[in-house]
């Protein structure tokens, strides 16, 4: 009996327990719905008071809000009555639950009340205003500008130069005043001097008087010397002034060695500077010679390398004046020839030379010269003159690209550059730190001026201004060979000039006798290529005419430069239409010329030659068709010596069409 009261009890226990829990989850349940009612009365509350502000705000809408209110109104009542229901339920509910959860429904209750205490406000009802047009907002006006976008221009972003470049030692380019009488340049010696009056040179111009100097104070130093660029106008004086102090340096040597080595682009420049290192070196134990490719390979290795009793090579030349190509050639397959003893490494027309590879010259110069150098660190200082070469760049449009020049390896360069006008103030050099000073200058004695025509009427421009200014010795440069021989036959055949032709067709040896012929006053006029236009000296040249004007600042600046030299007058004049003269314009502004000025050239003053230009005109074509003649009668009788068919036979007849074509060259007979 024990056992089935303690089970019942049991039972009555469990059934208790779960009743408690139920209760306490329907109160839970309970306690949340009646959250979730205060939280949706008080969000409606505040939508509501919200909404009544807008209509006060907004007066022009009040006919549809009249209409909200009534509604509001009318829907408050029951709302109330519902209310107060739950409130009474609520109440009775929370006396069944515990003490922690009545207490939390008590405060349920009291923010109930509070909300309920709050009574609904309602708007008066005003009378209807008269409804205004509505402006229409622009596109964009409700978004908020967070901060206004000021926009400032980029300053011009200048690049940086080294220091020697940006500032370097100013040379003027007033020939004709600042003159130096040779007498009053101290250090030079006195074989130096009577060579130089035997050339009949008595001054020394602004480029001579501050670079011999130099180099032949550096030549006493016991420190390496630092090597040296400059950048001056052609017929400035830059060749005598590389000449002179090497020739007084190595005019002391006992030991017949190759200590001086000097490098130009071409033939004809390597033969005039060769000319003026042997005019110099006359009367001592110096020896010059020339590799430029005029002669054989065998011939110039007789001049460079002889074979001593022991069988050793030995030098035969100081002083080498060469191409980059020829350099390379014996540099590989001459034996003997080294550059162990160089002193001095001199590039002319570096400009020219740093643009075209020519076989990488300057890798195998410097490999021979890193081969040949002493180890040992003692011996260097011992001789600290014979063992490092001296590096002398001279140009007329020196380059200013940083990454051109280091690859020549310079130590410690020192610039030499010429301007037309000093600058008088320190701060305007320091403000144009950026610009390469003296990148293109031309001599101040120039006088440039530009001819605006029609293409047809150039070559009578020509004409015209030789009759009417009566230059001398006068070049006028053409863009191809074609071109320069036309124009040529032309001016030829106006019948009182004497005009020659030059351009690379002409072989080396009848260039040069054109060269001298035209220096020595034999021709009024001499139309060329731009092979003629850089670094040549020419005698007394007193115009330069550009019948097509240059494609690039560098070959202005060497056109121009073939007149105007050593303190001469000089005239530039470019022939133009209108298609060249806008960039001929950026051309002139990019190398900061401004004292080029137009030159008119009326029709009335042209009329005068128009039959002597139409009959010079008929005899062009004529002359013309012959040389086609003669070149294909040429071109024939080649292709017969190498057995083809020559281009100007005769068709075949029909009938010998099918004929198969014979034997090129003939079976040897069978004996």
């Amino acid at each position: 009996m024990n056992r089935f009261a303690t089970e019942e009890s049991n039972k009555n226990e469990q059934s208790e327990n779960e009743a408690k829990i139920l209760a306490k989850l329907n109160a839970r349940l309970k306690k949340r719905e009646l959250e979730q009612l205060s939280v949706n009365s008080y969000i409606q509350h505040e939508e509501e008071t919200e909404a009544n502000t807008n209509e006060e705000e907004k007066p022009k809408k009040k006919k549809r809000k009249k209409d909200k209110v009534s509604n509001v109104e009318n829907q408050d009542a029951p709302v109330a009555e519902e209310k107060q229901n739950k409130d009474v339920s609520i109440q009775e509910e929370s006396v069944c639950v515990e003490s922690t959860e009545n207490v939390e429904s008590v405060e349920v209750v009291e923010m109930k009340e509070v909300v309920e205490a709050e009574p609904v406000e309602e708007e008066p009802v005003e009378e209807e205003p008269v409804e205004e047009p509505i402006e229409e907002e622009p596109i964009g006006a409700g978004f908020t500008v967070l901060e206004e976008i000021k926009s400032e221009k980029l300053g011009k972003i200048h690049r940086v130069l080294p220091n020697w470049l940006a500032k370097p030692s100013v040379i003027s380019c007033d020939l004709s005043s600042n003159k130096l009488p040779v007498k009053d340049m101290k250090g030079l010696d006195r074989f130096i001097t009577d060579a130089l009056k035997k050339n009949k040179i008595h001054n020394f111009f602004p480029v001579q008087q501050q670079i011999i100097p130099w180099l032949l104070q550096s030549q006493n130093s016991l420190y390496r010397p630092c090597d040296m660029c400059v950048s001056a106008p052609t017929g400035s004086g830059k060749t005598l002034a590389f000449v002179l102090p090497t020739v007084q340096a190595l005019v002391k040597q006992t030991v017949l060695r190759l200590r001086c080595l000097v490098v130009l682009p071409v033939h004809d420049l390597a033969v005039q500077v060769y000319r003026v290192y042997s005019s110099f070196c006359r009367g001592t134990k110096l020896h010059v010679a020339l590799i430029s490719g005029n002669s054989t390979f065998t011939e110039e290795q007789q001049l460079l390398v002889r074979t001593g009793k022991n069988g050793e090579y030995l030098s035969k030349a100081d002083i080498v004046v060469c191409t980059p190509g020829r350099l390379v050639d014996h540099l590989q397959r001459t034996p003997g020839f080294s550059l162990k003893s160089l002193r001095y490494l001199i590039i002319d027309e570096a400009d020219r030379i740093m643009d075209e590879s020519h076989n990488d010259w300057l890798y195998h110069a410097e490999k021979a010269i890193d081969s040949s150098m002493e180890p040992l660190v003692a011996q260097k200082l011992s001789r600290p003159w014979e063992n490092y070469v001296q590096k002398l760049l001279f140009s007329a449009t020196l380059s200013q690209d940083p990454e051109k020049l280091t690859r020549l390896g310079l130590f410690q360069p020192k610039l030499f550059t010429s301007v037309v006008t000093q600058p008088d103030k320190e701060n305007e050099a320091n403000e144009n730190a950026h610009h390469f000073v003296g990148k293109y200058t031309t001599p101040a004695e120039l006088t440039e001026h530009t001819v605006s025509c029609s293409p047809t009427l150039k070559p009578l421009i020509v004409y015209h201004l030789l009759k009417k200014f009566k230059y001398g010795p006068t070049l006028c440069f053409s863009v191809s060979r074609a071109a320069t021989h036309r124009l040529c036959l032309l001016l030829q055949h106006f019948g009182d000039l004497k005009v020659a032709e030059c351009s690379s067709e002409i072989t080396k040896g009848a260039r040069d006798k054109l060269l001298s012929d035209f220096s020595n006053g034999k021709y009024d006029l001499m139309v060329c290529t731009d092979a003629v236009a850089r670094g040549m000296d020419l005698g007394v040249v007193d115009c330069v005419i550009s019948y097509d004007p240059p494609k690039f600042v560098k070959n202005h600046i060497h056109r121009i430069g073939r007149t105007a030299r050593a303190g001469k007058q000089g005239t530039a004049i470019t022939l133009l239409t209108d298609r060249e003269a806008s960039r001929f314009q950026k051309l002139i502004e990019h190398a900061q010329k401004k004292n080029v000025t137009p030159l008119d050239v009326s029709t009335q003053e042209l009329e005068v030659y128009e039959d002597q230009f139409r009959a010079a005109l008929q005899t062009l074509k004529t002359s013309v068709v012959e040389e086609k003649k003669v070149q294909a009668m040429k071109s024939d009788k080649a292709r017969r010596k190498k057995g083809f068919r020559s281009k100007s036979a005769k068709p075949a007849v029909d009938g010998q069409k099918n004929k198969k074509p014979g034997r090129r060259f003939q079976q040897p007979s069978k004996k």
